[in-house]
């Protein structure tokens, strides 16, 4: 983040602007999505979330997309998975 993208008004109180709104939430974006994932490999929370502090500045848009793309792939093989799971326990008896 730049100057550009914040000010400070008199009482110093930092303010972003437009440019550094979008910047902050691309970041907590990938804080929350990288710290959930590293929860659900097992690693302790407080870890991962200190893990996912210095992972979410560095992970290149390219990889973060393709994180995002491999996790939501994932999950709706496993949604699939359990309805199949489901309907198949249903009829059985």
């Amino acid at each position: 983040m730049s100057n550009m993208d914040t000010n400070f008004d008199l009482q110093n109180y930092l303010h972003l602007t437009e440019s550094g709104l979008q910047i902050a939430e691309r970041i907590y974006e990938r804080h929350r999505f990288l710290t959930d994932a590293l929860i659900s490999l097992g690693i302790d929370p407080e870890t991962a979330e200190d893990d996912a502090c210095h992972m979410e500045h560095y992970v290149s848009d390219e990889t973060f997309s393709a994180m995002k793309a491999y996790c939501a792939g994932n999950r709706q093989k496993q949604k699939r998975r359990t309805r199949s799971f489901l309907w198949s326990s249903e009829i059985q008896f």
